[in-house]
């Protein structure tokens, strides 16, 4: 089984091969079990479909292929009706001329199958008795015309299914043979039973019978046992809805379901040359059942049981969209279950609607999921994927809920459009459980807040959290931010489609997600007791605000929390105040991947481009254990040309394992700098000094940059080259454990 995210492998064979001789379709039985045995899955019960052929009126009438004159209406009276056969692609067999071939000539303009012409109708009304449509493997080619289905109840319905004499027929085909010829269809209360693909429409149409904003319609019906699609839909809108139990609520399985389908439950593509729609969503899928019927008149089959469950090959619904507006898909109340691959995967979707749907046993990987949702498979799905996705999620993905799927989450990647509060993905193989977030790429927000609350937790596969002009809230305490792949905290990914090794090796590399990204001058954040680890830069903020819910001059703050290990910088600021305190720069774990856990600088401040702004730099009571380079670096703290100078208050802090500089403050004006420790840092050659000074204007040696002390350094020292603001008392190198001075410059 392929690992790659997407599709996975159908046939054993290709489908193009499949499709050239499968107009011979007596052997196709045979293909869906090598199918679905190739895939994993076994083939559900066939409750649904029995095949009745006992007249229901004065039938059966024989329908010939090619065109249906306009006006026709199909009714009990004449039921069964019975569709042509179609040999043609098999050489061995005999040639007639009722054969009905299902592509069209290459050197010819015949329209295959039995043709609903543009400008005509086919009506299908089942209002006075149940209608029933057998095929010997001809389908039905709506080429621009429109096909009405009006089943009324589960009695009157309509029945499409195959003859007994083959395994399959071709199903109901919607096309445009012009632009101003689009194909549409509305079915109610109708089963479509043994079709390679059930319904495929491209036509493009924007209406039908049923609808003024869809091209199909397909309500209170059940599609079953499609050997590939139950529904594929190219450029065009569709309404798929069911029926609920007026007792609880949900989809009541027996109006509205989509079951034993050998690929996806619904298809639909929408490529740039899709044409313009109006205000109603492109895929609308309400209240409908997946991987599990019951047929319409029967009794003994309860809603769900063991004799109504099925499969669906791969994702249950899959969407694709190009054009990045109006809402792309409304996909509500509705039950999934196993599903091979994805519940539902919406690509490329803009302000998608997603609510309310539960999701038992997809992608699981197990080999018979109509018995066991266990399974070692290294290629567990997710219910839900957005995949690079333009969304609400507060608003508009919502209630959504699982049990015992593959990875019980709503995997996102993609913009978030409004503030939205983070919900932790969580399993539990007994109860259903509100479906969380996992990260497989960016979460890009802008102009809104980002809130995660008490002990939630980000994961993150190869992703930024890219946060523009936005206010990140973590204040609540214990959050993690952290690599989709590590397994110590929140949801453990491994052994899914995105995290395919089963053991996560360990220790985890730094970089293997970006980082928290503030960036403009809205953007602020406040984050307390919370674990950033695995990040190419753990906290990044660029030209943010001045203040922050957690302090009115400093647009960043972090407060008794761990960062490590990063591969560049732990927190990395530009022209933004922040203060940092109580927080450890260090492995999570006892060693790293690298010696430094933090491989460029413990904290990087730099006001290059701005003057005193908020509260400047303000570091307390930090600790830093190995950095590549300086543990705390501040530059451009006293920018002359663009006005004051910054504030800078340095206390408390132990550095340990700097790879340069313990800490080297630029350009400082009168900073205070006390009770620091620099050990073990700036060995090596060249070899550093624990704290560097350089450019240093109104300093106070005696009281606000005191009381320093370390061992072990590359030199055990201050260096530092500027003008003092009070007497200075000489403080030796190497006379106590105090850091001595070195000058490496003038001194004023």
């Amino acid at each position: 089984m392929r690992k790659e995210l997407g599709r996975r492998p159908i046939l054993p064979v290709s489908v193009g091969s499949l499709l050239v001789r499968h107009g011979w379709k007596l052997g196709l039985g045979l293909v869906l079990v090598a199918m679905l045995t190739a895939r994993g899955v076994t083939p559900g019960p066939l409750s649904l479909q029995q095949r009745n052929l006992q007249a229901t009126g004065s039938g059966p009438t024989n329908v010939p292929c090619g065109n249906v004159p306009d006006g026709t209406i199909w009714t009990a009276a004449g039921s069964p009706y019975i569709l042509p056969i179609d040999t043609a692609t098999d050489p061995s067999v005999p040639k007639a001329s009722t054969d009905c071939p299902s592509f069209a000539d290459a050197s010819s303009s015949v329209v295959p199958g039995v043709v609903v012409p543009a400008g005509s109708k086919l009506t299908i009304d089942a209002s006075q008795g149940p209608v029933q449509i057998f095929s010997h493997g001809a389908g039905i080619n709506v080429n621009g015309g429109t096909l009405s289905v009006i089943g009324v109840s589960g009695v009157n319905s309509v029945q499409f299914d195959a003859e007994p004499d083959v395994a399959s027929w071709d199903g109901i085909a919607i096309h445009a043979p012009d632009p101003g010829h689009r194909g549409n269809a509305s079915f109610s209360y109708t089963t479509i039973a043994h079709a390679l693909t059930a319904i495929s429409i491209d036509s493009g149409a924007s209406s039908s019978p049923a609808s003024p904003n869809y091209g199909l319609t397909v309500a209170n019906s059940g599609i079953v046992n499609s050997y590939f699609d139950g529904i594929d839909a190219q450029n065009t809108p569709i309404s798929i809805t069911g029926n609920t139990d007026s007792g609880t609520g949900r989809p009541d399985g027996r109006f509205g379901t989509l079951n034993n389908i050998g690929s996806f439950g619904i298809k639909a593509t929408f490529d740039a040359g899709a044409p313009p729609i109006g205000a109603a969503p492109r895929l609308d899928v309400e209240n409908m059942t997946f991987g599990s019927s019951v047929p319409f008149g029967d009794t003994s089959c309860a809603t769900l049981s063991a004799c109504a469950a099925g499969t669906i090959g791969n994702d249950a619904i899959q969407g694709t969209f190009a054009d990045q507006t109006g809402r792309s898909a409304l996909i509500t109340n509705s039950d999934v279950f196993r599903a091979g691959n994805f519940g539902i995967q919406l690509i490329n979707a803009h302000d998608p609607a997603v609510t309310a749907n539960f999701f038992q046993c997809n992608g699981t990987g197990s080999p018979d999921p109509r018995h066991s949702c266990t399974s070692n498979a290294s290629s567990k799905y997710s219910p839900i994927y957005l995949n690079n996705a333009t969304a609400d999620l507060e608003n508009n993905v919502t209630g959504n809920s699982g049990i015992q799927d593959g990875l019980e989450a709503i995997v996102f990647k993609g913009t978030v459009t409004r503030s939205f509060t983070w919900r932790t993905a969580t399993a539990n193989p007994n109860n259903p459980v509100a479906l969380g977030y996992l990260l497989n790429g960016d979460l890009n927000m802008s102009n809104s807040t980002f809130t995660v609350g008490a002990n939630d937790v980000v994961k993150a596969k190869d992703g930024t959290l890219n946060l523009t002009n936005v206010t990140l809230d973590a204040s609540a305490g214990g959050a993690t931010f952290t690599s989709l792949r590590d397994a110590s905290a929140g949801l453990d990914a491994g052994c899914s489609v995105f995290i395919q090794v089963c053991s996560p090796p360990l220790p985890l590399p730094a970089g293997d997600w970006g980082g928290i990204n503030l960036i403009g001058s809205g953007a602020n954040a406040s984050i307390n007791s919370a674990r950033i680890e695995y990040a190419t830069t753990g906290i990044q903020i660029t030209n943010g605000a001045s203040h922050s819910a957690a302090a009115s001059n400093f647009g960043l703050v972090v407060k008794d929390s761990a960062i490590g290990p990063s591969f560049a910088d732990g927190v990395s600021s530009l022209d933004t105040p922040i203060w940092v305190s109580g927080t450890s720069f260090a492995c999570p774990t006892t060693t790293c991947s690298n010696p430094a856990a933090i491989r460029n600088h413990g904290i990087l401040a730099d006001f290059t481009g701005i003057g005193a702004i908020g509260g400047g730099l303000k570091l307390e009571n930090n600790s830093f254990n190995g950095t590549g380079n300086e543990a705390i670096a501040g530059l451009a703290l006293n920018n002359s040309s663009l006005g004051a100078a910054q504030p800078v208050s340095i206390t408390g802090n132990t550095i340990t394992n700097a790879g340069a500089f313990g800490i080297r403050l630029e350009s400082a004006a009168n900073p205070t700098l006390s009770i620091n420790i620099v050990n073990h840092s700036g060995i090596g050659s060249p070899s550093y000094p624990a704290i560097y000074l350089p450019n240093l204007s109104q300093a106070d040696f005696n009281s606000a940059i005191s009381r320093n002390n370390g061992s072990s350094n590359g030199l055990n020292a201050i260096a530092f080259h500027g003008s003092t603001a009070k007497s200075l008392t000489w403080q030796t190198v190497g006379s106590s454990v105090a850091l001595g001075y070195v000058v490496d410059g003038d001194l004023t």
